[in-house]
């Protein structure tokens, strides 16, 4: 093997490591600003049937729901289709939601990546003592850590 193609492989690993070992943080995304305006009243997953954890913005302010009063989001077959909420759980695979609302009901213990479809929204991983925000936009995603989500929100 040469040294150039050792050094390529070499370089491809340390990528991959750090990609690999970033943070569920430093992954978070500042959330929207519609997100905090605070015109919901729930501040903690518990009241969601959640954990008691308050629900909080990547830098801590304590974050309110906008979607209180909508129904309960249900999770829906992703049958292939790209325009849901989709969430790739090392656990239980490929989970679809649909339509506005909040969720706990989840059960995602392990998210590998998301992928917002035709929604946006905000959906809260769990930290030490905290719920974590991080807000999304219509057709994005991206590769998580190992995230146990606490609560969905659709808009």
């Amino acid at each position: 093997m040469t040294t150039r193609k050792r050094s390529a492989i070499v370089a491809c690993l340390l990528s991959l490591i750090l990609t690999l070992t970033i943070s569920p943080a430093a992954q978070a995304k500042p959330a929207q600003t519609a997100v905090t305006e605070n015109v919901g009243d729930f501040v903690s997953a518990a009241q969601f049937g959640g954990p008691d954890k308050p629900l909080v913005d990547p830098q801590g302010n304590p974050v309110k729901l906008r979607a209180q009063a909508k129904p309960p989001i249900n999770e829906v077959p992703c049958d292939g289709r790209d325009d849901f909420l989709k969430f790739t759980d090392t656990y239980q695979g490929d989970v679809c939601y649909a339509d506005a609302g909040v969720t706990t009901n989840a059960g995602l213990k392990a998210v590998q990546s998301y992928s917002s479809g035709n929604n946006a929204g905000a959906f809260f991983y769990e930290s030490a003592t905290q719920c974590v925000m991080y807000g999304f936009q219509k057709w994005e995603g991206s590769y998580l850590n190992n995230l146990h989500i606490c609560l969905i929100e659709i808009y």
